[in-house]
């Protein structure tokens, strides 16, 4: 049995409101806990401004799996 314990996903945003939309889309989707969101704003010289968002969600433990025997 394989099941997934922890999902680490980065998002690219245009503008920070997006960035921060799609940190509130996914709290309200994740079936499981999510534990970590980071917004860095970066640059590029020919682009200008622009977002990376990085989040965390954690499924359930390997421990949690075997105690409850599932």
């Amino acid at each position: 049995m394989i099941r997934p314990l922890k999902t680490t996903t980065k998002y690219y945003a245009t503008t920070e409101t997006e960035a921060k939309s799609k940190v509130d889309e996914i709290k309200e989707k994740s079936t499981g806990l999510v534990t970590s969101t980071k917004i860095d704003q970066k640059s590029h010289k020919e682009a200008g401004d622009y977002f990376e968002l990085t989040v965390v969600q954690t499924f359930t433990s390997s421990k949690d799996i075997i105690e409850s025997g599932v």
